[in-house]
């Protein structure tokens, strides 16, 4: 089974767990081609899986959850024509826990590609990771 390293703690990778497809590898050939533009410019934005939520909740750091952490953590991702994470950045966070496994879950999203005119393209988005304790 694969796992992430997250500053000493160890979290199931979360596509693995839940049996999201994975996204194909990034390749710059296809990923990287052709203008980028924010949401607010496309006729259709990048969609996240149908299962975010519960990947990120797979991926939540068994430390943080432990001591009480919890909030929002937004990233901002890079989604190339095929639905494939270029970049990720994060835009706002709670904890240097949950803000890099937002990063490392949303990096492996396998997005619905954004269109503009008809056409896939590259095309940045932003994700709201929550991470809520029950």
């Amino acid at each position: 089974m694969n796992a992430l390293v997250l500053a000493g703690c160890v979290a199931v990778e979360p596509a693995a767990v839940q049996g999201s497809p994975m996204p194909p590898p990034y390749d710059p050939a296809l990923d990287s081609v052709g203008p980028i533009y924010e949401t607010a410019e496309v006729d259709l934005p990048p969609y996240p899986p149908y299962d975010a939520a519960r990947l990120i909740d797979a991926a939540y750091p068994d430390f943080a959850r432990r001591a009480g952490i919890e909030g929002r953590v937004v990233v901002r991702a890079l989604v190339s024509p095929r639905g494939v994470v270029e970049k990720v950045e994060r835009v706002s966070g709670v904890h240097e826990l949950l803000d890099q496994a937002a990063l490392e879950t949303v990096r492996t999203f396998w997005f619905t590609p954004g269109e503009l005119d008809g056409q896939h393209g590259r095309v940045w988005t932003s994700y709201t990771a929550v991470f809520a304790l029950e």
